[in-house]
């Protein structure tokens, strides 16, 4: 059984700065990105000796005695600012798991993100590994076949802490199962945030009720308000200058609105034969591209997308000149561009009575393996385990300062951690904490300083700071996280099912198929006939999508 993710070590990089913890969103780039900085040497003497809340007991020890000592390699990047005299092995964290857990950890080498990917396969080929190190599904595949790293399926199930495998059960199947290879648990996934973070349609309310039209419950109300957003002046300036909906020459942006009409862009999805079939040859992304075809005719879309890259797109939302727009959770970039503006968001509309399924890549930042023979490969779970209570369950705001964030200036703290874990639908969870809270089930002492956090921004914008409506449409009663909540609760998901390294005819093949397809959707929403698309599928078939097809589901029968 093969199964890596796809997920390279370069994006990987990126996904750092955009923690899932935080009140942020992924690699968009209208983002909110929470400033998280390293306390000072002095006050860390001071509360280096306070613990770690503890979870539930676990076969791990609460400290090693006698201590043991790990090698490890990290990144480092511009934005991370140690405080003096201080580096990767000499900080609060480190201490901490010296001095409180018994943990020793050593740096072999620190890499910027760019040349981490390099010096990884480097440290492969030549065989000097540190005894704990993150990859991406490349990287693990390599190892795994060259017997380099350690089994952990027993270490996995003697010793793996609640607040592991309930983030791995909340982080979906596919997660632990992409780390398996011919039936052993290789790594320990580190997961992430691409479930949380799939679109939803944000409109402009303020010109909706301009206009006294409907809430968008169903596609045909969404495509109304497009057409009346378009014609009808919204914005009460009396000029003809406004868009219905948004879109990139990419077709990124329009990726929620494909799924409403259940085609989803470049992925496999089950055939309903027990089989895999490429998303994007699919009948249902014939029917999407013939309206957004027909909404380009009738200037719904600006007639300039197919000259504009994903930031000139999000430039444009700037202009007060668009009302619909397909995005992540975070409302940030939507206050920073259009302050005086009123966005809501809304559960992405389908073209029928079944949910629309929202498409993402596997919830997977990258992988922690061990090297063959390390002693102590549990030490992985136990630092993962103190992460994640410092981050997603202390309540402490002592410990949250000393670990997480202490407002000085000096850098993300929780980034000097040499384990990192992400809770995949920690924001959602926060709205569902702060609803507890306001509806009188917990205190506000009860909740994690993050989410008092999160509570104290709304808690801005109900005092009457209506610039602070970001915070509103993030975590209010009918917010961002009420509509999360809605996609869990009809499990309006549609992952990715290829979760492997790419196929050696996907390696060589599928750019210049990949370059056809988007050649061909543009191509069909500018106006070109309809059989552009049934000429697409033809030609990816006979140029390698028929070999790329074999391939994939050659590998889903033998998992």
């Amino acid at each position: 059984m093969k199964h890596s993710s796809k997920v390279s070590l370069v994006l990987l990089l990126v996904i750092m700065v955009f923690l899932s913890a935080c009140s942020s969103g992924n690699n968009d780039p209208d983002n909110e990105t929470v400033k998280q900085t390293e306390a000072s040497p002095e006050k860390d003497k001071e509360t280096d000796t306070e613990p770690i809340a503890k979870s539930a007991p676990t076969g791990l020890p609460e400290k090693y005695d006698p201590p043991i000592e790990l090698t490890t390699v990290t990144t480092t990047a511009g934005w991370i600012k140690y405080p003096e005299g201080e580096d990767a092995d000499h900080n609060v964290w480190i201490r901490m798991l010296e001095e409180e857990y018994g943990i020793s950890v050593k740096h072999l080498w620190t890499a910027d993100g760019g040349s981490y990917p390099e010096k990884i396969n480097l440290a492969i080929a030549s065989g000097q590994l540190p005894d704990f190190f993150w990859v991406g599904g490349d990287q693990l595949q390599q190892l795994a076949d060259a017997d380099l790293i350690e089994d952990l399926t027993d270490v996995y199930k003697n010793y793996a802490p609640k607040v592991i495998t309930d983030v791995m059960d909340e982080a979906g199947p596919l997660v632990l199962e992409s780390a398996t290879i011919n039936g052993k648990l290789m790594a320990i996934p580190w997961t992430g945030f691409n479930q949380e973070n799939v679109p939803m349609v944000w409109v402009r309310d303020d010109w909706r009720t301009n206009l006294n039209l409907p809430e968008p419950k169903t596609m045909e109300d969404l495509l109304a308000i497009s057409e009346a957003f378009t014609t009808q002046d919204p914005d009460n300036n009396g000029i003809d200058d406004t868009y219905g909906i948004g879109m990139d020459k990419d077709f990124g942006s329009i990726q929620g609105f494909l799924n409403g009409y259940h085609a989803y862009r470049n992925i496999w999805i089950e055939d309903g034969n027990g089989g895999l079939k490429y998303s994007s040859i699919q009948p249902e992304m014939k029917d999407a591209l013939a309206k957004l075809q027909q909404m380009y005719a009738t200037k719904q879309i600006d007639p300039e997308f197919g000259v504009k890259s994903s930031s000139k797109y999000y430039e444009d939302i700037g202009t007060n000149k668009l009302g619909i727009v397909y995005r992540i959770r975070s409302a940030s970039a939507l206050q920073s561009q259009t302050p005086t503006a009123e966005w809501r968001p809304y559960v992405s509309p389908s073209i029928d009575n079944n949910p629309a399924k929202m498409q993402h890549e596997l919830n997977v930042s990258g992988y922690w393996v061990v090297k063959k023979g390390t002693k102590n490969p549990e030490a992985v779970l136990k630092m993962a385990e103190l992460f994640m209570n410092a981050f997603y369950f202390n309540t402490s705001d002592e410990v949250f300062e000393r670990l997480v964030d202490d407002k000085n200036g000096h850098g993300a703290i929780y980034t000097f951690a040499p384990v990192e874990i992400y809770r995949p639908f920690n924001n959602y969870n926060g709205y569902l904490e702060i609803q507890k809270f306001k509806n009188g089930e917990v205190k506000l002492e009860d909740l994690t300083p993050l989410y008092r956090n999160f509570y104290n921004g709304l808690k801005d914008y109900e005092d009457g700071n209506k610039e602070a409506w970001n915070q509103n449409a993030a975590n209010g009663p009918l917010g961002s996280g009420y509509v999360l909540g809605e996609y869990i609760k009809n499990d309006q998901f549609m992952p990715n099912q290829f979760t492997t390294t790419p196929t050696p005819t996907m390696i060589s093949k599928l750019p210049n198929l990949l370059d056809m397809e988007l050649e061909m959707m543009t191509k069909i929403v500018t106006g070109g006939p309809l059989s552009e698309f049934d000429k697409f599928v033809d030609n990816w078939n006979k140029l390698g999508g028929k070999e790329i097809e074999a391939e994939v589901n050659e590998w889903y029968q033998n998992k």
